[in-house]
């Protein structure tokens, strides 16, 4: 029986065994998923900042550049009418950049059949009764500001709002450096913290800006591992400075405090205080500890990288080199 199977796989050609190894087609959904997702995974990065910044600016434009910008623009409008206005320039021009430039109602002009605009209606109602009424002035000083606005003088008064924005934001944080700023500021953030409402959202605002833009930094002496939860379990830590007395006095020895990162998100963990003698410092730095955790323990530091993981990934890649055609072909006998 063996002897026919091999004359008739001599006749067909020689028969080759299936290779385990040989990895399956790729669909073309799957193909896409993981090309998009490593797509994605180089540009969020980069559109997370972009977004970031945009709302930085948005929130500073919008809450102190915006009213610095408006009041500059008021400023060159006024600078701009004159005391005595000629009748024929309000007819000719001021009327036509109401329209152009004022705010759009649901009234008809009767002559044009156009919708005219709150500034053009009352402007040709004090030019016809009365030319020389206050209101005029204010009104054509609107219409002037509002044009300014939508032209190169409101950008340009625009991006110099901003900086002027910028520049008192950081007025306020020389202030609050100062001498006086460091004994009143503290003062009147207790008083705030009791009002009703403001006590009930003010602290844990002021929790998540302080982390996010705090100027003291973690105090994070070391990367250690300690055995968290239990005896035999390692779990990697930053130490961050001594224990406190009472549980040093109770352990009987001298204890650390270790701040355990969770993982993926490293900003958030748990506190924990153990014998300095348990800990084990782990000689690396802390953006490695971090992106231990991050990756859920995948990205592990070369220096920690064992030699068997590290002969077993060599292996791994020999294999997955393409072999020549009839390399692997086995012939039964």
């Amino acid at each position: 029986m063996r002897r026919g199977a091999a004359r008739a796989m001599s006749r067909t050609g020689s028969a080759s065994l299936p290779n385990p190894d040989r990895k399956a087609p790729v669909g073309l959904f799957a193909n896409f998923k993981r090309l998009f997702m490593r797509g994605l995974a180089a540009l969020l990065p980069t559109l997370v900042t972009i977004a970031i910044l945009i709302w930085v600016y948005e929130l500073v434009n919008s809450y102190i550049g915006e009213y610095i910008t408006r009041g500059g623009i008021l400023f060159m409008a006024r600078l701009a009418v004159p005391e005595n206005i000629d009748p024929q320039v309000i007819r000719n021009e001021i009327l036509d950049d109401a329209l152009a430039f004022g705010d759009m109602t649901e009234r008809l002009d009767p002559e044009s059949g156009q919708y005219i605009t709150r500034q053009y209606e009352q402007l040709a109602y004090w030019y016809k009764h009365d030319p020389d009424a206050p209101a005029l002035r204010q009104l054509i000083t609107e219409v002037t500001a509002s044009k300014y606005r939508g032209g190169a003088i409101g950008v340009a008064l625009g991006i110099l709002g901003f900086i002027v924005a910028i520049m008192l934001v950081w007025v306020v944080g020389v202030i609050l450096a100062s001498f006086v700023g460091r004994r009143t500021w503290p003062r009147i953030e207790s008083l705030v913290t009791q009002l009703p409402l403001i006590k009930a959202i003010y602290p844990h605002v002021k929790q998540v800006t302080d982390f996010i833009l705090s100027e003291r930094q973690m105090g994070f002496s070391a990367v250690v591992a300690v055995q968290y939860p239990r005896k035999g379990l390692w779990s990697l830590g930053l130490m961050t400075g001594d224990g406190m007395r009472r549980l040093s006095e109770a352990a009987q020895a001298e204890t650390v405090s270790v701040f355990i990162p969770s993982s993926p998100t490293p900003f958030t963990g748990y506190v924990i205080t153990v014998p300095s003698e348990d800990v084990v410092e782990m000689q690396i730095s802390i953006d490695d500890a971090l992106r231990f955790t991050v990756s859920a323990g995948v990205i592990v530091p070369p220096s920690q990288k064992l030699p068997s993981a590290t002969a077993r990934t060599t292996s791994a890649e020999r294999e997955n080199v393409a072999q020549p055609s009839g390399a692997t072909d086995t012939v039964i006998k």
